[in-house]
């Protein structure tokens, strides 16, 4: 179950936070080229890069606990 904290309603769900409404309401609208930001790389790169081979991340593994990620070999291999 899901609270909808805009219907005030619980609403039985298969996936978390995805309600029927938004499996069969309207499609959201696209995003136009206008609302699109571009980002310095060096901004992003610290979290799409492996922090055990500083690599780019690759097959990438999240450690639920803490949400780190580590690419899917150097996380094996340890």
């Amino acid at each position: 179950m899901f609270f909808n904290p805009i219907s005030k309603y619980e609403e039985e769900t298969d996936l978390e936070g995805v309600t029927l409404f938004s499996l069969h309401g309207p499609p959201r609208p696209l995003v136009s080229s206008t609302h699109i930001t571009t980002l310095p790389i060096k901004s992003v790169q610290n979290i799409t890069q492996c922090p055990v081979c500083l690599m780019s991340l690759k097959k990438t593994h999240i450690v639920m606990e803490c949400l780190h990620r580590f690419c899917g070999e150097c996380i094996e291999k340890r």
